[in-house]
């Protein structure tokens, strides 16, 4: 199977746009500036001069006269005489010819092609998006707080309070007072007053104390709770939903259709012409010449000159120096500031919008079929297999090979 491709046309769906002028309502902001008078308190530095004495050191000059030996180079001229050769100019008269380009004008006709416009109502279909609001209902959910009853074990302490005797009652007798610190000598002893009792006929009283007896019983007790439960319940929104609308409408096109036109128009050509003219020409003509140079040449001289010394000697002087201390003042004063407000306003504003349209076209497309087509193919025979031994080499496998009783022979692993 062979592709083929073939070309073929089919109708498609094409959406195109155009533009249309829209207007809105905008708010716009503008920055609308206020005078406020205000006052604050500030800080000026004022400059105030204050003195203070001040000792300082001056270096007093003091000169003397010494003698200095110096050399000087004394200048002296000398007239020399030399020959030096000098061009000197010499001129002459000579005839010339020169070229001049003098331009002249003139007026041809040609033949030129004037596009002029010409206008047509045309009509075109257009199509708008018309707006409007549906009412729809859906489903949501909405959780809601509901108090819900349940059961809890709690453990109640059902007890209560015994009266248990302290063990010993007594302990053995003393030797003065035969009873126990625990009852003490009391008239229920029997004993006279001021004294006590033997034990055996004196028995103390028993020690007794209040005892808690717990009975932990489990019980359900009822209690409330808020549970979040939730429901699905309806409501209604507003949807806004385009409709595809097809208008029609007359626009201008402008169509250009050309035309054949006559015009002049001017050229400006030249011509040479040949001139003739008088010219000077100088030529340099050398000459000897003598002339007298003078040369500046210079000798040593020793001189003596009396120079003065300065020394310095330092001298303690006192003087009195200003100098200017910052001092803060505080100072109230008004100034003014400009506080701008925004205040809207609404402007009416122009806007394009590219509204789609469909168009069908007509598109070339390639499409691919498979067609069946005979090749031609050469197919390779093997020769047959020659005799040999049990196990050999043969031409046909192109290795070894075994003879097999029953199927003849057979390459080796074959």
């Amino acid at each position: 199977m062979v592709p083929e491709w073939t070309t073929q046309t089919q109708k498609v769906q094409s959406t195109e746009y155009r533009n249309e002028l829209r207007q809105r309502d905008v708010t716009v902001y503008n920055m609308v500036p206020e005078t406020v008078h205000r006052t604050r308190t500030c800080t000026v530095y004022e400059q105030q001069t204050r003195s203070r004495p001040e000792t300082y050191t001056v270096c007093k000059p003091i000169w003397k006269e010494v003698p200095q030996t110096y050399t000087v180079c004394v200048p002296y001229t000398e007239t020399r005489t030399a020959t030096r050769t000098v061009c000197k100019p010499v001129w002459k008269d000579v005839q010339q010819n020169y070229t001049v380009c003098v331009p002249y004008t003139e007026t041809r006709t040609g033949t030129r092609t004037v596009c002029k416009q010409i206008w047509k109502d045309v009509p075109q279909t257009y199509c708008v998006s018309v707006p409007h609001t549906e009412k729809r209902t859906a489903t949501r959910t909405v959780c809601h707080c509901v108090p819900v009853t349940r059961t809890r074990t709690v453990c109640v302490d059902q007890g209560h309070w015994e009266t248990q005797p302290v063990q010993p009652a007594c302990a053995p007798c003393a030797p003065s007072c035969g009873c126990a610190p625990c009852g003490g000598c009391q008239p229920a002893c029997g004993a006279p007053a001021g004294g006590c009792a033997p034990c055996a006929a004196a028995p103390c009283a028993p020690c007794t104390r209040q005892v808690w007896v717990a009975k932990i019983v489990q019980k359900s007790e009822p209690y409330t709770c808020n549970e979040m439960q939730q429901s699905q319940e309806s409501y209604s929104y507003d949807v806004t939903v385009c409709t595809q609308e097809t208008r029609t409408k007359i626009c201008k096109v402008c169509e250009t259709v050309p035309a054949q036109e006559s015009y002049q128009y001017t050229v400006c050509l030249t011509r040479n012409e040949t001139r003739t003219q008088t010219c000077k020409v100088c030529e340099m003509v050398p000459a000897p010449e003598s002339y007298q140079y003078t040369v500046c040449l210079s000798r040593n001289e020793t001189r003596t000159k009396m120079c003065k010394v300065c020394e310095q000697v330092q001298e303690q002087h006192t003087r009195t120096v200003n100098y200017c201390v910052c001092v803060p003042v505080q100072k109230t004063e008004n100034y003014t500031e400009t506080v701008c407000h925004c205040v809207a306003s609404k402007q009416i504003e122009k806007y394009c919008v590219c509204v789609p349209y469909t168009v069908t076209k007509d598109v070339s497309v390639q499409v691919c079929h498979m067609v069946p087509k005979t090749v031609q193919v050469q197919v390779a025979i093997a020769p047959a297999c020659g005799p040999t031994t049990t196990c050999g080499y043969s031409p046909c496998c192109g290795g070894h090979y075994h003879h097999h009783h029953r199927h003849g022979c057979g390459c080796c692993g074959g």
